[in-house]
């Protein structure tokens, strides 16, 4: 404490006042430097977290519009094949259908159908099933390339899994016509409907 009727001189003041200044500034420096520093950090690691939130909320946003675009192009794909489906209530309806099927083909391209073996797996417990029907179909080198050309081009969707071509008669002579033999066994999906469906 200064000493009552001390009197201080300008020189002095100054060197007072700029004592009390380096004091102070070692007290900010020593403390609040720190502080400030720490919360500056904070506040760095809080931005940085937040802004991978954001990448992250961004990605998963990009995702969900991609999975949602993706389903409306395969729904879309799915009901394009939907009526190239085999139409049936049952396996066995829908066996019928795809024989119909080959019959109007036959008939455009003026082959001659024989007995036509219809096969299901009716036990099978597939959304999609697979109906096979095995035909045999006569007629010359033209009318079984249209046959197979009309299958192919037809409202259902089919797949050739087995094809053979012989001679009808062998022994015919070589003035007379070449009728073929053709035995073909034709697939078309049958979608089960779903009170079809298994549990």
């Amino acid at each position: 404490m200064m000493t009552p009727g001390l009197t201080l001189t300008p020189r002095d003041r100054r060197t007072l006042a700029l004592g009390a200044l380096v004091m102070s500034g070692l007290l900010i420096g020593g403390r609040g430097i720190p502080a400030w520093r720490h919360w500056e950090q904070a506040a760095f690691a809080r931005a940085d977290a937040a802004a991978v939130e954001l990448a992250h909320q961004r990605a998963a946003l990009v995702d969900e519009r991609a999975m949602h675009d993706s389903l409306i192009a395969r729904r879309k794909r799915l009901d394009a094949l939907r009526s190239t489906w085999l139409d049936g209530d049952t396996p066995a309806g829908a066996g019928a259908a795809l024989a119909s099927a080959i019959s109007n083909a036959s008939e455009r391209a003026q082959v001659t159908i024989g007995a036509l073996d219809i096969r299901v797996d009716s036990s099978s417990s597939a959304t999609l099933v697979p109906v096979y029907v095995h035909a045999t179909a006569t007629g010359d080198v033209q009318g079984i390339a249209n046959l197979l050309a009309a299958l192919e081009s037809g409202p259902v969707a089919v797949a050739i899994r087995g094809f053979s071509l012989d001679a009808a008669d062998p022994g015919a002579p070589p003035n007379r016509a070449e009728v073929l033999r053709a035995d073909l066994t034709v697939e078309g999906p049958w979608h089960r409907k779903p009170m079809e469906a298994s549990p």
